[in-house]
């Protein structure tokens, strides 16, 4: 569709436009945010037994598909890499996601205290500089990961970049603490400079009536 727009202007520049994938990443985040709305409305019901037990049957045979269990009906493991492939956002993986998402939900609903872990916890009041950072983190990381992913350190290294991703939420909360400890300081400075301020304000006053009113006062004394 943006072909037609530059061509006339440079035909011979050759752009990739890409092309609409329904199942991409964006449609994701917005079908989320929709449906995260939708449970601010108490008329909305999302959890059901049937759909429970629907999701948890799908999981485990996702599950068992991958460890390769279905192997004598032509379901190979290789095919659900191929289905799930991280290039676009693949149905299989799309359903993978909103299975796990959902169950995950119900625990949550069920049991408010059964996931709580601080660490995760620590790093998801600072989401947004987590994922910045974990996005910049996989374009450095992934291509020497991949030149390394037959060595015996792989899985630690993994782990590793994983570890990292608590730098962005330590560096934030030290920077909103200097920040607040920052703002303190101004506003007891200028508390202390208004309050040096009005002190001689009102020393000027005091000097300014003793000086009005003492002539007054020896005039009256002399008259007297």
């Amino acid at each position: 569709m943006l072909t037609p727009l530059y061509g006339w202007v440079a035909p011979n520049v050759s752009v990739q436009t890409g092309f609409f994938d329904p199942t991409a990443w964006q449609l994701l985040f917005v079908l989320s945010s929709a449906l995260g709305f939708a449970c601010q409305n108490r008329a909305f019901r999302w959890q059901h037994p049937a759909l429970t037990v629907l999701c948890v049957f799908i999981a485990g045979f996702i599950m068992a598909a991958q460890n390769g269990l279905f192997w004598d009906w032509g379901l190979k493991p290789m095919t659900i890499y191929q289905l799930g492939d991280k290039p676009e956002l693949a149905w299989i993986r799309l359903l993978s996601l909103g299975v796990w998402v959902y169950l995950i939900a119900c625990v949550i609903h069920r049991f408010p205290q059964a996931l709580v872990w601080r660490p995760l916890s620590y790093i998801g009041r600072h989401s947004l500089q987590v994922f910045s950072f974990q996005s910049v983190l996989i374009y450095l990381a992934a291509p020497w990961l991949f030149m390394v992913r037959t060595e015996s350190a792989y899985l630690w290294l993994v782990v590793l970049c994983c570890a990292s991703l608590w730098l962005p939420a330590w560096y934030r909360t030290h920077r909103s603490q200097s920040v607040s400890a920052a703002e303190a300081s101004t506003t007891s400075a200028s508390t202390a400079s208004v309050t040096r301020i009005g002190m001689r304000l009102a020393g000027v006053c005091a000097v300014l009536v003793a000086v009005s009113v003492l002539p007054t006062v020896v005039k009256t004394d002399t008259d007297a």
